[in-house]
């Protein structure tokens, strides 16, 4: 689908529709500069009673009249776009998570080659994958009718099927997609899946003839052209292609929001990652951008190093759709360990089962916000653990179980930009993430981000703007020293000189963490002197490098001296005085 020509636009609308809230906001252009104005949000209307999602955005919409004094709906209710005279926008981006994940079936030669390939692909994208098939391993003596009846019982959306190098195996990628073509045939009801075939590129003209007419075809690259060679660019694509028409194509009512949309429907993951790429090439330092979001459904992690992006979307954990399932994936235990009181795996459950009841709800008691925080930790270090495999693979520099050193890391979902208090923002991120060196958190409090990722494929201009002017909140500026040393141990001293004039030195313990607040709106000047070994990412350990500008933020400066890979004590009741000390050390 090509990029459609934009032409003068003062005033910009970007939405996310996402599984609990849909939100909009509007962009104008004042002064040459665009400058965000105003948001609002209202809830997705997927469901029943209404079923219409444009329902929900149209409430949003008019809400934001309300708030801005711009009419931006008709006499009919409709969106006014272009814009005519004084009412209505000019360019309109959406983005939606709202669908269901695309549900599909992997199958393919070899479990550890052509369906892990597969597997990695599908991490990219809102993908349910329901059922792997391998022609080795426990399925080398499988009969195809018990093949054909897994496939006709999960009736998936869609069908993949890879296998040889370009040139290799023939015969038995074949005999797989006749097993594939005969379960699609036998499906007794419309839509029958996609056929996706992603191998052995000299059988292409065979497996057109074998899967005929019935069944709808499609052709990606090899995802393994060679043994040793990996090729999921494709694949990617292609899945969120899927995603977009099978899935966020058949909402209902998005026919509405196509018409007003200057331009395709997005994925609200793609376009999140479209911008921590962009801000990649932006930043052009030596580390990468990262992008994290924690939604009701699914967690989302978006990393771009030198240019390249690399995707993770976890649809089995959420902090309110899928609530329940992180806590059933992680396990009582993991959502234990980052609570400051005692409780039991009831109280747990219950929480996590009202989330999913009542997904845009807020806490009322601390102890329940402390167990949503706490499964919000647990969504995102699974997403990041899956994150981190693929990073590897692409030869992403970084120690085995840290994270690699990014600048900025940019927040978002609810559960992050919502919490009562910055410090529990920070807090959570720091426990999940872990990250080491300097960065800074940015929270995403307006919702964004997607938008603007969207907004950069037509008007790059808008989203360039509207980050200069301050699109996301700074949460603070992280320091995290890496090394070896016993709990007590000086591993650190800094220097900080307030730009009013000023300022103090201190050392830093091993296994502590401490806050040093600015004043508002006030930068400082950071010096840092590593102790030896001690590594704070300023070109080996040992070095501080030179002083470091730190801008003004919410909390100011975190020195995060626990130690990385962070552990916690075994003893419940020492972890417990453990996670009180950190969150007061915080200010919650």
């Amino acid at each position: 689908m090509g990029i459609p020509e934009v032409g003068q636009v003062q005033f910009a609308l970007v939405a996310d529709c996402g599984s609990s809230l849909t939100r909009v906001a509007l962009i104008e252009q004042v002064d040459n500069t665009y400058r965000f104005v105003a948001r609002s949000e209202a809830p997705t209307t997927v469901g029943p009673p209404w079923s219409d999602i444009s329902v929900g955005f149209l409430h949003a919409v008019s809400q934001l009249e309300g708030v801005v004094g711009r009419p931006l709906l008709d006499e009919q209710g409709h969106l006014i776009i272009p814009t005519e005279g004084t009412t209505g926008v000019d360019l309109l981006v959406v983005t939606s998570s709202a669908a269901q994940p695309l549900r599909v079936v992997l199958a393919g030669l070899v479990r550890e080659i052509s369906v892990a390939s597969l597997e990695r692909a599908a991490q990219t994208s809102y993908v349910q994958v329901l059922d792997t098939i391998a022609s080795n391993g426990v399925d080398l003596n499988q009969r195809d009718n018990e093949r054909i009846r897994r496939i006709r019982q999960h009736r998936p959306d869609v069908i993949w099927v890879a296998g040889g190098t370009d040139g290799g195996a023939g015969r038995p990628v074949l005999e797989l997609v006749e097993t594939v073509a005969m379960a699609c045939s036998l499906m007794d009801s419309a839509p029958r899946p996609d056929l996706v075939y992603a191998g052995n590129v000299a059988l292409r003209p065979q497996i057109a003839q074998i899967v005929g007419e019935e069944v709808p075809y499609i052709v990606v690259d090899n995802v393994r052209p060679s043994l040793d060679v990996e090729n999921l660019t494709a694949a990617e694509m292609a899945f969120d292609q899927l995603y977009q028409e099978r899935k966020l194509g058949n909402l209902p009512g998005i026919h509405a929001l196509h018409a007003w949309s200057t331009g395709p429907i997005l994925p609200t993951a793609r376009a999140f990652g479209y911008l921590v790429n962009y801000l990649d090439y932006r930043y052009e330092g030596p580390k990468g951008v990262l992008g994290v979001d924690v939604g009701s459904a699914s967690t989302v992690v978006a990393a771009s190093f030198n240019g390249r992006l690399s995707m993770t979307v976890r649809t089995d954990v959420g902090v309110g759709h899928n609530a329940l399932a992180t806590v059933e994936a992680r396990g009582i235990e993991a959502i234990q360990r980052w609570l400051p009181f005692s409780a039991e795996p009831e109280e747990i459950l219950t929480v996590a089962h009202n989330q999913v009841l009542r997904p845009a709800t807020v806490p009322l008691e601390a102890r329940e916000l402390a167990i949503q925080q706490a499964i919000a930790r647990e969504a995102l270090r699974a997403a990041l653990g899956t994150a981190r495999a693929a990073w590897r693979r692409a030869n992403i520099p970084f120690h085995r179980g840290l994270t690699p050193q990014v600048e900025p890391i940019i927040a978002r979902g609810a559960i992050l930009t919502r919490a009562p208090r910055p410090g529990q923002a920070a807090l959570m991120l720091l426990d999940a993430l872990e990250p080491v060196g300097i960065t800074t958190l940015l929270l995403d409090p307006y919702d964004l981000a997607p938008g603007l990722g969207a907004v950069a494929t037509l008007k790059p201009l808008v989203a360039v703007d509207t980050l200069d002017g301050g699109a996301f909140v700074n949460l603070g500026t992280v320091i995290s020293p890496v090394g070896r040393a016993r709990p007590g141990d000086i591993v650190l001293r800094i220097k900080l000189t307030y730009e009013s004039g000023g300022g103090y030195e201190v050392d830093v313990r091993y296994g502590t963490m401490e806050l040093h607040p600015l004043p508002p709106g006030e930068k400082a000047r950071l010096e840092l002197r590593p102790r030896r070994g001690i590594d704070v990412g300023r070109g080996g350990p040992g070095r501080g490098g030179g002083p470091i500008e730190i801008p003004p933020s919410l909390l100011g400066l975190i020195v995060d001296a626990r130690g990385r890979p962070l552990r916690l004590p075994t003893d419940p009741g020492a972890r417990r005085e453990q996670v009180q000390r950190w969150m007061r050390d915080m200010g919650v």
